[in-house]
């Protein structure tokens, strides 16, 4: 394409056009082009283990990112996050992310459970929760008499529980007739036989439109 022709499609409208390695656009109503390197160049551009590396990772992080949007029953947990600890800079699905991105391999899995975070927000954690757990049953117990707007009798107990033998899946479980003021919370979950669980509760107000951040708990299997 001579750049007499060019020039003419530029003027009717378009932004830039590619020829070759170059790329042509007007400044000023005159024709300018530059020279694509390398790394803008889709014809030249190459995979390196660092492209790789990152572009795998990404495409894990996004995978639960996305399944944690899923994960919680409509609770609307990360967007209540977001606006608490960004004053709405952030979307729920970019705070998400951006608090977990270090903690997620390639294919999605959970690397570091004890850093990986499920819940943030306004509202405090009891001060000495305790778990136990029998088989499939998850019992977490706490004594915490406040009655604040940070920390409610009526907030409800929630937990995020992940299963070693699938780090990528993550279990939603709640009981419904517990409350912050009656100092337990039985949960039910059916992990395999032998796997060890990584548990992390943590609480929402009456309205669902406050919650804590979690705690984490590692609940081994019985030997």
């Amino acid at each position: 394409m001579n750049e007499s022709l060019i020039y003419l499609l530029l003027k009717g409208g378009k932004k830039s056009i590619r020829e070759g390695n170059r790329i042509y656009f007007l400044r000023m109503g005159k024709l300018c082009s530059r020279k694509l390197n390398d790394n803008n160049s889709g014809e030249n551009w190459k995979h390196t283990p660092k492209r790789n590396l990152y572009t795998g990772t990404f495409a894990g992080n996004r995978y639960m990112s996305s399944h944690m949007k899923d994960a919680y029953e409509n609770l609307p947990v990360w967007q209540t996050a977001a606006a608490f600890r960004t004053g709405g800079i952030l979307s729920g699905d970019n705070y998400r992310h951006s608090m977990n991105h270090a903690y997620v391999d390639k294919e999605g899995n959970v690397t570091d459970f004890k850093h990986f975070t499920v819940s943030e927000g306004s509202l405090v954690l009891p001060p000495d929760m305790t778990l136990e757990r029998e088989g499939n049953t998850i019992r977490l117990t706490w004594h915490d008499d406040r009655d604040a707007p940070s920390a409610s009798g009526s907030d409800c107990p929630y937990a995020i529980i992940i299963g070693d033998r699938r780090p990528d899946a993550l279990i939603f479980a709640r009981d419904n007739e517990a409350t912050r003021a009656g100092g337990s919370a039985t949960f039910t979950v059916k992990a395999r036989e032998g796997e060890n669980l990584h548990v992390y509760p943590f609480f929402g107000n009456a309205g669902s439109n406050a919650f804590s951040p979690n705690e984490y708990f590692y609940a081994p299997a019985s030997k």
